[in-house]
């Protein structure tokens, strides 16, 4: 009659195929790259280097960043989320348009031009593609277009 027994501590394993998931950082700490910092090596970690969650830890951060003026640390934290979500959703996807258009604002703030014009123009096609010529992400980045 021992088989019971056995049977039951198997049973606390069967979610042990799920990765933990990393706490999100804690709300008074949402101005702090230490915790982004944190949270993305801690996803690179559990994840891989690849991972959608890693990207979007890049982009937290970069957008942290190029609130305080970092650009030069925002830069290549949006180059490195737009080359993982390219590999893992394809070139045309809104999340590759999102991050798109967040680098080539960034270009555009530092009166590169040239370098964010063409960005922000293949978000445009991603995302009217997606969304339709009258959706407010699509005209909010025409409006940025024309005022350039």
């Amino acid at each position: 009659g021992n088989n019971n027994n056995n049977n039951n501590n198997n049973n606390s394993n069967s979610n042990s195929n799920q990765p933990p998931q990393p706490p999100p950082p804690p709300a008074e700490a949402a101005d702090d790259p230490a915790v982004f910092e944190t949270e993305l090596k801690s996803r690179e970690q559990l994840l891989g280097p690849h991972h959608p969650d890693v990207a979007e830890s890049c982009s937290n951060l970069a957008i942290l960043y190029n609130q305080r003026g970092e650009l030069a640390k925002a830069l290549p934290l949006y180059e490195r989320a737009l080359a993982i979500y390219e590999a893992h959703y394809g070139p045309n996807h809104p999340e590759v348009a999102h991050t798109l258009t967040d680098l080539a604002v960034l270009y555009l703030e530092q009166e590169e031009d040239n370098r964010g014009r063409p960005l922000l123009e293949r978000a445009l096609r991603i995302q009217e593609e997606a969304l339709g010529p009258d959706h407010p992400d699509v005209l909010a980045i025409k409006d940025v277009l024309n005022s350039e």
